[in-house]
């Protein structure tokens, strides 16, 4: 089937060689350094579910450029028109059992959390937007370490206060869920390993210094590599 790109109204017939992804929601293909996600329900459907609807699609495209969390940049239309899909840059995903974190330095990490922050403080919370489910298919790592996605996942909210709040929140909830993740990827864990997990994940956000808590555990202990880092905090998760 043809689809067209909202913003220019270029043709592009999809290859079905070209998928790489299948959800629940959608069938994501490459196309050059795009993904285009075919989405697999009308947009009236998308609205009564809470994803990404097409006038939530459009305040993305036009409002919303981050740096660690890969909104679309583009629509999909089909042939008479409707709202079928979104277009977002190409993530080089690596391979989960390929994963070798100490390949990452500190400051790799580092510059995440720096960016993540930055992508909360100036364009999610401004902008009333906040994520209403972080799991584990919300992060993907690439070459360039930890990406965020999944941003069907992403509302809008009306009142600015409530969405400073709750932003400031789950960004330390994005943070702390991203070490867990990476500790998940890399070792398997027991029901009793995730619940303690899960508890230091919550602690994280009410004491909300997580940041400066990794810093100050690299400047003690002089990390050279992520998975240094990611073996010492599981041993003090799994001591707690």
């Amino acid at each position: 089937m043809t689809y067209y790109f909202a913003s220019n109204l270029k043709p592009i017939e999809i290859n079905p060689n070209w998928q790489i992804g299948k959800g629940t929601d959608g069938t994501v293909f490459k196309y050059n350094q795009l993904a285009l996600k075919i989405l697999k329900f009308d947009n009236k459907t998308r609205e009564q579910k809470g994803q990404l609807d097409f006038e939530k699609a459009q305040f993305f495209v036009r409002e919303v450029n981050a740096k660690r969390i890969n909104f679309p940049i583009d629509i999909l239309l089909d042939e008479n028109g409707i709202y079928s899909g979104i277009v977002m840059n190409l993530i080089s995903l690596l391979d989960p059992s390929q994963i070798d974190l100490s390949q990452f330095s500190m400051d790799d990490l580092f510059l995440f959390i720096e960016e993540l922050t930055e992508d909360y403080e100036k364009i999610l919370t401004p902008k009333k937007i906040v994520p209403k489910d972080i799991n584990f298919g919300s992060y993907c790592v690439s070459p360039d370490f930890l990406q965020m996605c999944d941003v069907d996942k992403y509302c809008i909210l009306s009142k600015e206060s409530i969405a400073r709040i709750k932003n400031n929140d789950l960004l330390i909830y994005s943070l702390a869920k991203s070490i867990y993740y990476l500790n998940f990827i890399t070792v398997n864990t027991t029901k009793e390993e995730r619940q303690k997990w899960q508890k230091w994940v919550k602690l994280q956000v009410k004491e909300q210094n997580l940041a400066r808590k990794i810093e100050r555990a690299n400047q003690e202990n002089h990390f050279t590599n992520v998975n240094e880092y990611i073996i010492y905090t599981r041993k003090k998760v799994l001591e707690s």
